[in-house]
């Protein structure tokens, strides 16, 4: 649905924090669906200071259910507007649902 509604859609080969880092500076990425340890990073790690990710609007947690300290660690760190825990159940797979656009 992403890339037929016009999108852009990047997905990296395998998970490193430098790599994630980069792609949301460079591509000024919005929208994204991490697990709870990478969502965790983003609070803590300190490579996340070292890059510009002021585009971010929403963090989704695709696994696992986030506990409130958490989201307000990240909110706190990162003034993302919204970090959002999974839906409905846990071990679905994300790719099947509706990416919403993002409207400053």
């Amino acid at each position: 649905m992403t890339i037929y509604s016009g999108w852009q859609l990047v997905v990296l080969e395998r998970f490193d924090m430098e790599k994630v880092l980069q792609a949301i500076q460079l591509y000024r990425i919005t929208f994204t669906y991490l697990p709870p340890p990478v969502i965790l990073a983003f609070g803590k790690h300190p490579l996340v200071d070292k890059y510009d990710l002021s585009s971010l609007k929403v963090l989704h947690s695709g696994a696992a259910p986030l506990t409130r300290e958490l989201t307000e660690a990240v909110w706190a760190r990162l003034q993302i507007p919204c970090v959002l825990p999974p839906l409905c159940l846990t071990m679905r797979s994300e790719s099947g649902q509706r990416n919403w656009p993002v409207r400053d």
